[in-house]
């Protein structure tokens, strides 16, 4: 398997080399989605969740329904305002914020496991403005589809609720504003740089490699890679309506291989077996698809 991997990253190490300007142009393409799209939409939301998470601000508005969430979901207080953060932030910067909770003991390893594998989801703004108000000119549909992965991220954390969410977050000392605000800060932007190399590395290395077949064929693939990329494509065909929503739900749900990529290796401190990872990810699809029919039918 080694050997198979070894010799296509050198088909592609190749294919780089020959194609020249196609992977200028590729990884230009990459960059631009990245420094254009991604980060002036992710950066601010991204600083201000670690903020009110740090200052705490999830657990006070939490506080009036804690009890019923705390025993639907066998967490505590603190363990509902890492989920809430894990929700808002998005995938893989969820990934990294919920490693970074366990590395510094305020998590237990088998809590943040259960939170990885869980709680997986496109960040708010891309659900409702990207997918709802752009591509679909329809800030309903947006929140349909935001409201069908909170439903499927919620029978997820039901269906393991024999592993409970222990945090230690409340006995900790509440940091100052501006140290909450740095780290918020120097995260969120090492966060951000590293999906952008990964962008523009899968991006351009899947380019090079499809453009030797046809585009139907290559439009599932491509969409299963990097879902961003995959949803327009999918909503600029032909397809009926019906059938684009159910495919974007299906990727909003599963989140490219890309994104897999991101989140497996920004793990530090906890480890977690991908393909388990990847089995909530198809199941979370197939509940997507469900929930999507039922909504858009």
């Amino acid at each position: 398997m080694k050997k198979c991997i070894s010799f296509l990253l050198l088909l592609l190490f190749l294919l780089s080399l020959l194609m020249g300007q196609q992977t200028f142009q590729y990884t230009k393409d990459a960059l631009i989605l990245w420094f254009e799209k991604l980060v002036p939409s992710l950066f601010i939301s991204m600083v201000l969740v670690r903020l009110l998470f740090e200052q705490q601000i999830f657990t006070y508005i939490l506080k009036p329904f804690a009890p019923l969430l705390t025993k639907i979901f066998h967490t505590d207080h603190n363990g509902l305002s890492i989920i809430v953060s894990s929700i808002l932030l998005g995938y893989p910067t969820s990934s990294t914020f919920i490693d970074q909770q366990a590395k510094q003991g305020l998590l237990t390893h088998a809590s943040a496991k259960r939170l990885l594998y869980t709680c997986s989801f496109a960040t708010p703004g891309f659900m409702i403005m990207s997918c709802g108000a752009v591509l679909f000119q329809s800030s309903i549909i947006g929140w349909k589809l935001f409201a069908i992965q909170l439903i499927c991220g919620f029978i997820l954390l039901f269906l393991t609720r024999s592993t409970p969410i222990v945090s230690k977050t409340a006995s900790q000392k509440t940091p100052s504003f501006m140290q909450s605000l740095s780290k918020a800060i120097f995260e969120s932007g090492k966060t951000l740089y590293l999906i952008g190399g990964y962008l523009m590395f899968v991006m351009t290395l899947t380019s090079l490699l499809f453009s030797f077949f046809p585009e139907f064929f290559t439009l599932l693939f491509r969409a299963c890679i990097e879902f961003s990329s995959g949803i327009v494509a999918v909503a600029t065909t032909s397809l009926s309506p019906l059938i684009k929503l159910l495919f974007t739900s299906a990727l909003l749900g599963f989140g490219g291989f890309c994104v897999h990529m991101q989140v497996m290796s920004m793990l530090e401190s906890v480890s977690i077996s991908y393909f388990s990872y990847l089995a909530y990810r198809l199941f979370q699809a197939f509940l997507a698809i469900i929930f999507a029919y039922m909504f858009f039918h």
